[in-house]
C-alpha cells in the first residue's frame, strides 16, 4: 500500500466491523472476507508514518490492535534506517497511546503494550541503538505511584507485558530474532530490569492486603488491580534465571515448565527476598482473596512458588538472632504464615496449591532445616501433612470416581509424593501410622451412593488411581512392620463377609461389600507387588517375611501348603493364621475370594457377581502368582537373579513348579478362568482378566498347563472365534504353546486350537459365508501373529500363509463391506509388525511380498475410488487407509528387500514405487488434516527415501510435482512437528542419493530440492535450542547445498539484497562467506560435521539481524 488515505481507513474500520460481527448478521464468506483483508494488511510492509498515521484517524480497536503488529513489524524490517530517537519514540508512542485511551477494550491495549515491550527489547543489546531505559521505567513509575488506581492497573500492565516478552523465547520469528537473541536479552534485563519493575510492582501489594475481603467480591478496580499485580507475581516468581554457564536444554525445559522451575533469583535480590515482608504481605493477601476463585488461585501460584525460593539469596550470617541462618528464618517465617493460613480444610480451589506447596517445600529445602525448626511447629508441620492426606483421599477420591479431570487427582498424587519425602527419615515418623489410617481411611471411607462402577466405556480404577496406588505401595514396603498385617486383617474380614452377604439378599450392604473389597484389592495388588519388570514383591516386605518367620519359628514349608489348599477348596472355613508369614497369609485369601466367586459363578449366581470386583480379584490374584512365580530364565541371568529370600519366600508357600500345590493352584484356575470366559462371553473386560491370569499361571509353568487333562476339556467348550475377547484369547493360547518344551504338547495344542479356526476360514470363503463370521476368523489370526517370537515366527508364518494368500480373494469379494476390509488389512499390518521382523530366510520373505502386492492390487482397484471422489472427511471413515499405511510401512522397514540381481530392480523399490504411485495422487488437504493419515504418510516417505531412495530414480515427473508442494506445505508446520521433522529427514535423504557415485542426477527433482531451501533454511535458523530439528535440519541443508549449489548460491544473494540495511547486508554477507569457506561440494561425514560447527558460528554472527522474508 504506497499510501494511506481516509477512505482507506474507512475500509478498514467496515472490516473490523464484520469481522468483530454479530454471526447471525455476517455471513461467513464476508466473515472470511474480512480476514483475508487483514491477512494482506499485515504483509502489506506499511511503513512507520503510514501505521501513525492510522493511529491517529481511526477510532475503531480491532484496527488499533491490527496496526500495533504493523507498526512493530515495521520498526523492525527498517531497525538499521531508524535513528536512536525514532525507534524511543516509536515504543513510547505505543504506551502513551494506551495510557491516552483508557476506554480502548483489553484486548487492544494488552497488544499495544505487547508491542511496546517487543520493540524495547530489540533495542537492549543494539550498541548503536541502546534503549533508554531511565524513560520507560520513569513512565512506569509514575503510574504505580499515581492516586489514581486506574494509572496503576496500567503501570501493571506495561510491568506485565515486559516481563512476559523477555521470559519468553518464542514469538520472534516473523521479526528476525533468533533464540540465541532471545537469551541474551533475557540475560540483560535480569541484570538491569527485572528487579526494579518488580520492586515498583511489590509497592502496590501492601494496600492490596489491608483492604477488606468483600472488596474483591464487589470492587471491580479493586479486583483488576490485584489480577494485574498477581499476573505480574506470577512471572516474576517463575523466573527462569540465567545460569552462569548457559545450558539450552535447562533454558528450553524451565521456559515451558514453568511450574518446575525454581525462584533463584541472584545475590542482588538479597534487599527483596530477605525483607521480613516478602512472605509475609503474600499471605496476607492470599488471605483478602480467598473469596475471589480467579485472585485465589493466581494468589495460590505465587504461594506455592514462594516455597521454592533457593540460592545465593538464602545466604547471609551464620546465626541470625535465634537461627542459623537466613535460610532457616524463611522456612520458619513461611512454614508459621502457611499452618495460620491453611489450619482449616483447605477450599476445593487452594488444595492442589497447598499439596504442591507442601511438596515443595520437602524438596527445595535440605531436609536437616525441618529438624532445627522448634519441636511444637515441626509436630505440627508433619501433622498437618498427615491430616491433609487422610481427610482429602475419600473425597479426592469421590471425586475422580465421578469424573476423571477432578483435581482431586493432582492434588492427592503431590500429598502422597510429599509424604514419600517424609518416609526418607522412616526411623523418626514412620510411627505415626499414616499408612494405616491411610489404608483405613481409603477403603472404609470412599463408599458413595453408587454402586461399583461397571461400565464398560468407564477408565478402569486400576489405571485411573494408578499413580496413587504405586505411591501407598511405597508407603507399605516402608513400613512393613505395622501395616503388612493391617492389610492380611483387612482382607480377611472382607472374605469372611462375603458368604453372608450373598445369602442375605440385602442389596445395600452387598453394594458396600463390594466397593470395600475393591478398593482392598487394588491397594493388596500395589502394595505387595512392584511391576518394573514382571511382578515381583519387594526386597523390604521379603526381609520382613524371613524375619518374622526366623522370630516365630514357624518357617515350615507345610503350613504354607495346607493354607493354601484349605483357602482353594474351603473357602467358607477361613481362618485367620497368626503364624502364617503375612505374605502367604495375603495370597491364601485371595484364592479364597477366587474360590467363593467360582462356587457363585457355577451355582448361577452370575446376576449377583460385579464384574468390576471380579477383575479386580484376577488383577490382584495374578499378580501374586507371578510375583511368587521362580522364572528358569532368572537363574541364568546375574542381573534378574532372585536372592536367595525370594526363594524362600517361594519355599513358605511350596509353589515350585511340579509340586503338589502348583498343580491344585493350576487345575483351580483352569476351571475358574475358562469357565469366566464361557458363562460370561459377553464382559469383555472381565474375560481379558481372565485371560491374562490364565496367562500368568502358565508363565513359569506351561508343562502343567499344555499337559493337563483340564486345558483341553475347558478350551473344547469354548468356540473361539465366538469370543469378546477372542484376539487376547488366541494370542495367549498360542503364546502358551511357544512355552512349552514338548513336541507332542505343540501338536495338540495346534490340533485343538490353530488348526480348526484355519479349516473354518478356508470352508467360509469357498463357500460365501457369513461375513461377520469372516471377521471373527481374521481376528484370531491377529491374534496368532501377535504371539510371534523368534523361536515361533517361521512357525507360525507357515501356518498364516494360506490364509494370507486368500486374502486378496476375500477383499475383492466384500469391497463394500468396511468390517471386512478393515479386518483384511489389520491382518496384513500385524503380520508384517509382529513376523516378518524375525524372518531372515529371502524366499520367505519374498513370498510375503508378492501376498502384499497383490493384496494392494485388489486394495487399489477396490478402495481408492472413494478417496479420490472426495467421499471420505473423517479419521473414523478411514480406517483401512489408516491400516493400508501401516501395512506399507512395515513392510518396507525389512531392508532384507533391498537384495537384487545385478542390473536388476530390488523387490524393496518395486514395491515402494507401486505404494507410492499409488498413495501420492489421495493425498490432498482433506486427508492430510486427518492426523492418523498423514503421520503414517511421511512415515512412510521417510522409510522409502532412507532405504529404498533408489525409487526415485524411477520416478515420473508429473509424481514429483505432486509430492514437493506437499512437503512445502509440511515445512510450515502445518501438520505439526513429528511430521515437519520426518519431512526433513526425507528431503535430506533424497538429496543424499543423488549425491552418491554413479547416480545420475535427475534435474526435475534437484530442482524441487533447490526451491525447499528457504524453507529448510528457515526452520533450521529458527529452532536453534531444538537439539533434534537442528540436527536434521543441518544435515538436510548441507545435502541440499551440495546437491544444488547453484540454487543455494542464488538463494543467498537473494536474502543479502532483502537487508534494508547496507552494514546489515554486509554483515549478513560475510557470515556467509565464513560459512561456506573450505566447502567443496563433497558430502562426507566430515564435511558435514564442519559444516554444522560453522552453521552454529553462523545463527550467533547474524541473531537479531537476518530478515527471512521469502
Amino acid at each position: 500500500m504506497a499510501a494511506f488515505n481516509l477512505e482507506d481507513i474507512e475500509r478498514l474500520e467496515r472490516a473490523a466491523d464484520v469481522f468483530l460481527g454479530d454471526p447471525s448478521k455476517v455471513t461467513k464468506e464476508q466473515r472470511r472476507e474480512a480476514e483475508s483483508f487483514f491477512d494482506t494488511l499485515q504483509k502489506s510492509n506499511l511503513s512507520l508514518e503510514q501505521c501513525l498515521y492510522i493511529f491517529e484517524k481511526t477510532s475503531s480497536p480491532f484496527v488499533i490492535f491490527q496496526v500495533s503488529q504493523c507498526l512493530g513489524l515495521a520498526v523492525f524490517r527498517d531497525w538499521a534506517q531508524l535513528s536512536d530517537q525514532t525507534v524511543h519514540d516509536a515504543y513510547q508512542f505505543l504506551l502513551k497511546f494506551a495510557i491516552d485511551n483508557p476506554h480502548l477494550p483489553p484486548f487492544a491495549i494488552s497488544e499495544l503494550f505487547k508491542c511496546s515491550a517487543r520493540i524495547f527489547k530489540r533495542g537492549i543489546l543494539d550498541e548503536q541503538k541502546k534503549n533508554s531505559s531511565s524513560a520507560i521505567y520513569s513512565l512506569i513509575r509514575s503510574l504505580i505511584t499515581s492516586e489514581s488506581e486506574s494509572y496503576r492497573i496500567l503501570g501493571c500492565q506495561v510491568i506485565e507485558a515486559l516481563a512476559a516478552e523477555f521470559s519468553s523465547s518464542w514469538g520472534g520469528s516473523k521479526y528476525g530474532l533468533t533464540w540465541d537473541f532471545h537469551i541474551r536479552a533475557k540475560r540483560a534485563f535480569e541484570s538491569n530490569g527485572l528487579k526494579e519493575l518488580f520492586s515498583l510492582a511489590l509497592q502496590i501489594i501492601g494496600s492490596l492486603a489491608q483492604q477488606p475481603e468483600y472488596v474483591y467480591e464487589a470492587d471491580a478496580v479493586h479486583v483488576q488491580l490485584a489480577q494485574k499485580f498477581l499476573g505480574i507475581a506470577n512471572i516474576v516468581l517463575s523466573w527462569n534465571f540465567s545460569p552462569k554457564i548457559v545450558n539450552s536444554n535447562l533454558l528450553f525445559h524451565g521456559e515451558n515448565h514453568p511450574s518446575d522451575t525454581a525462584f533463584r533469583p541472584p545475590e542482588e535480590w538479597k534487599d527483596v527476598v530477605q525483607n521480613p515482608e516478602f512472605v509475609n504481605l503474600f499471605f496476607r493477601l492470599h488471605s483478602c482473596v480467598r473469596r475471589n476463585d480467579y485472585l485465589c488461585t493466581m494468589s495460590m501460584q505465587c504461594i506455592a512458588q514462594l516455597a521454592t525460593v533457593m540460592g545465593e539469596v538464602m545466604g547471609g550470617p551464620p546465626t541470625i538472632g535465634e537461627f542459623h541462618g537466613f535460610h532457616d528464618q524463611y522456612l520458619n517465617n513461611y512454614l508459621t504464615r502457611f499452618l495460620e493460613t491453611f489450619e482449616n480444610q483447605p477450599a476445593e480451589i487452594e488444595i492442589v496449591f497447598v499439596a504442591s506447596s507442601m511438596y515443595k517445600l520437602l524438596t527445595y529445602h535440605p531436609l536437616p532445616l525441618f529438624f532445627r525448626l522448634p519441636t511444637d511447629m515441626l509436630r505440627r508441620w508433619l501433622s498437618t501433612i498427615t491430616t491433609r492426606i487422610i481427610t482429602y483421599t475419600p473425597i479426592a477420591v469421590r471425586g475422580m470416581l465421578e469424573d476423571p479431570t477432578h483435581t482431586g487427582y493432582e492434588a492427592l498424587k503431590l500429598l502422597y509424593q510429599t509424604w514419600a519425602v517424609v518416609l526418607q527419615s522412616k526411623n523418626t515418623y514412620y510411627k505415626k501410622d499414616i499408612v494405616n489410617e491411610l489404608l483405613k481411611s481409603l477403603i472404609h471411607q470412599v463408599d458413595n451412593d453408587d454402586e461399583v462402577n461397571d461400565d464398560h466405556e468407564h477408565e478402569d480404577d486400576i489405571i485411573q488411581f494408578s499413580d496413587h496406588l504405586r505411591q501407598i505401595g511405597t508407603f507399605v514396603s516402608a513400613c512393613p512392620q505395622t501395616t503388612v498385617d493391617v492389610l492380611a486383617t483387612i482382607l480377611h474380614e472382607k472374605v469372611s463377609q462375603l458368604p453372608t452377604v450373598y445369602s442375605s439378599n440385602d442389596w445395600n450392604a452387598l453394594r458396600h461389600w463390594q466397593e470395600g473389597i475393591h478398593w482392598t484389592l487394588l491397594v493388596v495388588g500395589y502394595s505387595l507387588t512392584n511391576e518394573q519388570v514382571g511382578a515381583f514383591i519387594p526386597a523390604n516386605l521379603v526381609n520382613y517375611c524371613l524375619d518374622s518367620a526366623a522370630k516365630r519359628g514357624t518357617a515350615t514349608p507345610l503350613d504354607g501348603k495346607n493354607f493354601i489348599q484349605q483357602c482353594i477348596d474351603n473357602p467358607e472355613q477361613l481362618v485367620l493364621n497368626p503364624n502364617l508369614e503375612p505374605i502367604i497369609s495375603v495370597f491364601g485369601h485371595l484364592l479364597s475370594l477366587c474360590s467363593l466367586q467360582y462356587h457363585v459363578l457355577t451355582r448361577g449366581g452370575i446376576g449377583g457377581l460385579s464384574p468390576t470386583v471380579l477383575r479386580s480379584t484376577l488383577w490382584a490374584t495374578r499378580r501374586m502368582i507371578s510375583a511368587l512365580t521362580a522364572r528358569d530364565e532368572e537363574g541364568n541371568d546375574p542381573i534378574m537373579a532372585p536372592s536367595s529370600e525370594y526363594y524362600s519366600i517361594l519355599q513358605l508357600v511350596m509353589m515350585e513348579k511340579g509340586s503338589e500345590i502348583s498343580l491344585v493352584v493350576v487345575n483351580f484356575f483352569l476351571n475358574f478362568c475358562f469357565d469366566i470366559i464361557d458363562k460370561m462371553s459377553g464382559e469383555t473386560k472381565v474375560c481379558e482378566e481372565a485371560i491374562m491370569t490364565l496367562l500368568n499361571v502358565a508363565d513359569g509353568r506351561p508343562q502343567e498347563v499344555a499337559g493337563n487333562d483340564i486345558f483341553y476339556d475347558k478350551l473344547g467348550t469354548v468356540k473361539l472365534e465366538k469370543v469378546n475377547s477372542r484376539r487376547l484369547l488366541v494370542s495367549s493360547l498360542v503364546a502358551i504353546g511357544s512355552m512349552c518344551d514338548e513336541p507332542h504338547h505343540h501338536d495338540r495344542m495346534a490340533n485343538m486350537i490353530l488348526k480348526p479356526l484355519a479349516e473354518r476360514y478356508h470352508h467360509l470363503v469357498q463357500t460365501g459365508g457369513n461375513f461377520s463370521d469372516i471377521v471373527d476368523l481374521l481376528e484370531c489370526f491377529c491374534g496368532v501373529a501377535e504371539a510371534a517370537q523368534s523361536f515361533t515366527a517361521n512357525i507360525l508364518l507357515n501356518y498364516l500363509f494360506p490364509i494370507l494368500e486368500l486374502c486378496p480373494q476375500v477383499l475383492n469379494g466384500a469391497k463394500h463391506e468396511q468390517a471386512v476390509v478393515d479386518s483384511v488389512l489389520r491382518l496384513f499390518a500385524e503380520v508384517t509388525k509382529h513376523l516378518i521382523i524375525f524372518i531372515d530366510e529371502i524366499e520367505v520373505t519374498r513370498k510375503v511380498y508378492n501376498i502384499v502386492a497383490v493384496l494392494m492390487e485388489v486394495y487399489r482397484d477396490t478402495q481408492l475410488g472413494k478417496y479420490k471422489s472426495h467421499l471420505v472427511d473423517e479419521e473414523e471413515q478411514s480406517s483401512d487407509l489408516i491400516y493400508f499405511l501401516d501395512v506399507v510401512t512395515n513392510i518396507l522397514s525389512k531392508d532384507i528387500f533391498n537384495s537384487a540381481e545385478p542390473g536388476s530392480i530390488s523387490d524393496g523399490v518395486k514395491i515402494s514405487l507401486l505404494e507410492f504411485n499409488m498413495l501420492l495422487p489421495l493425498m490432498d488437504k482433506t486427508l492430510l488434516r486427518m492426523p492418523a493419515i498423514c503421520s503414517r504418510f511421511f512415515k512412510f516417505i521417510l522409510y522409502m527415501t532412507e532405504l529404498y531412495p533408489e525409487t526415485f530414480s524411477y520416478v515420473e515427473e508429473e509424481t514429483v510435482v505432486m509430492l514437493f508442494p506437499i512437503m512445502k506445505a509440511v515445512l510450515t508446520s502445518e501438520y505439526g512437528t513429528e511430521v515437519m521433522v520426518n519431512c526433513i529427514e526425507s528431503i535430506g535423504h533424497i538429496a543424499q542419493y543423488f549425491l552418491r557415485p554413479n547416480v545420475t542426477k535427475v534435474d526435475f527433482i534437484t530442482n524441487r530440492l533447490a526451491e525447499l531451501l528457504p524453507d529448510v533454511f528457515t526452520i533450521t535458523m529458527q529452532n536453534g535450542a531444538q537439539l533434534e530439528i537442528f540436527k536434521n535440519g543441518t544435515t538436510t541443508l548441507f545435502n541440499i547445498i551440495c546437491c544444488a549449489q547453484e540454487g543455494f548460491t542464488t538463494y543467498v544473494r537473494h536474502l543479502i539484497e532483502m537487508q534494508r540495511s547496507p552494514e546489515v547486508s554486509n554483515n549478513v554477507a560475510t557470515a556467509f562467506e565464513e560459512l561456506m569457506s573450505d566447502f567443496d561440494g563433497s558430502c562426507n561425514r566430515r564435511q558435514l560435521r564442519i559444516f554444522r560447527d560453522k552453521f552454529e558460528t553462523f545463527l550467533a554472527r547474524v541473531k537479531g539481524q537476518l530478515c527471512l522474508f521469502h
